[in-house]
């Protein structure tokens, strides 16, 4: 049973990147990876990036739409 569910998450998370590869611009791509991948702050990806907050809230506000609407069944 663990190795069924194993591959059902390894196969979404495939599912995801194709998803982020496909659907995202380069700076939401960028922004989606400092924050669930990295696990920073909206601020400390803003600072990073020489970006506002709100720019990568917003950013990231329309790439989770994207991606929702992408993977959606």
């Amino acid at each position: 049973m663990k190795n069924i569910a194993s591959k059902n998450r390894e196969l979404q998370l495939q599912r995801m990147k194709r998803a982020i590869r496909g659907e995202l611009t380069p700076r939401q791509q960028e922004i989606v990876r400092m924050v669930f991948y990295e696990h920073l702050r909206q601020a400390e990806v803003a600072r990073r990036l020489g970006l506002s907050r709100s720019t990568v809230c917003r950013t990231l506000h329309r790439a989770e739409s994207r991606l929702r609407k992408r993977l959606e069944y």
